[in-house]
C-alpha cells in the first residue's frame, strides 16, 4: 500500500502570527512534525499543503519538497482541512499517482512521536482500513460536570442531574488532541459515509496541546522540555 503523509500549513494564522512556523525552542515549528514522519518510514510522499513561500522555503530548507503550492480558494479562514486533502490527491492522481491511505498531520504538533504514527498505523490496518483514525485526548474530568456562564456571570450546569455522579461512575470522554488523523483513500471517493465512525488513538495529556492562542504555545513549549530534558 502506499501512503501519503499531507501537513496542512497555509499562511496567515491571525491568533498566533505566523503559527506554522513560529520559533519552537531553535526551530520552525513545522520541522518536528516533519522529522516525526520521517523518522516513521511508512511514508511513501510527506507533502506539506501550503500558499506561503515563506512556509515552502522554511520546509525545503529541511530537505522536503514542496511539489506544488495550494490555491487561494482553498486558503481561507473558512476552509476545512477535509476539502485540502482531496484537493492535493487529485493534484497527485493527476500527476499519475496515486495513494491508499493518507495520515493529515497538524504542523502544529510538535509533542507527537513517530512512535504514535507507527502504533496508530498498526491500529488502523488491524480494521482493514475500513474506518478512518483521529487522535484523541482524556478529558481529565467528566464532561457531564461542566458549566456554562449565563450573561448575568452565575454557572450554569450542562448536566444538572449528573453534578451529584461520582467521576468513577461516568464514561471517559475525549477530546480532539490537534495531531493528526488516518483515512482510506476511499473516504474521498465517494465511497465511504462522510459521517462514518472514526477509531481513536489516545495520546498522552502531556503530549496533546492543540496550539491556538499564545497561551496554548507557551504550555507546549513547557511540556516539550518536560518530555525532552536537556
Amino acid at each position: 500500500m502506499k501512503n501519503i503523509a499531507i501537513i496542512p500549513a497555509r499562511g496567515g494564522s491571525k491568533r498566533v502570527k505566523n503559527k506554522n512556523i513560529i520559533d519552537f525552542h531553535g526551530k520552525p515549528i513545522i520541522f518536528y512534525v516533519l522529522k516525526t514522519l520521517q523518522e516513521a518510514k511508512i511514508f511513501d510522499k510527506i507533502h506539506v499543503s501550503t500558499d506561503s513561500f515563506e512556509i515552502k522555503k522554511v520546509v525545503e530548507g529541511f530537505g522536503f519538497e514542496v511539489e506544488f503550492m495550494r490555491p487561494d480558494n482553498l486558503s481561507d479562514d473558512l476552509v476545512g482541512i477535509i476539502p485540502v486533502l482531496e484537493w492535493v490527491l487529485n493534484e497527485y492522481k493527476l500527476r499519475g499517482i496515486k495513494f491508499d491511505n493518507i495520515c493529515c498531520a497538524l504542523p502544529t504538533a510538535p509533542l507527537i512521536l513517530s512512535n504514535d504514527i507507527k502504533k496508530s498505523y498498526k491500529t488502523y490496518l488491524e480494521k482493514n482500513c475500513e474506518y478512518p483514525l483521529h487522535a484523541v485526548a482524556k478529558i481529565p474530568v467528566p464532561i457531564e460536570w461542566a458549566f456554562r456562564i449565563e450573561n448575568d456571570g452565575l454557572l450554569s450546569p450542562i448536566s444538572p442531574e449528573m453534578l451529584q455522579k461520582r467521576s468513577q461512575d461516568l464514561q471517559d470522554a475525549y477530546y480532539d488532541a490537534g495531531a493528526f488523523s488516518w483515512f482510506p483513500a476511499e473516504y474521498f471517493i465517494g465511497k465511504m459515509n462522510s459521517k462514518q465512525k472514526f477509531l481513536s488513538y489516545i495520546l498522552e495529556g502531556n503530549r496533546s496541546v492543540d496550539i491556538d492562542t499564545e497561551d496554548d504555545l507557551e504550555l507546549a513549549k513547557k511540556l516539550f522540555r518536560v518530555i525532552n530534558p536537556k
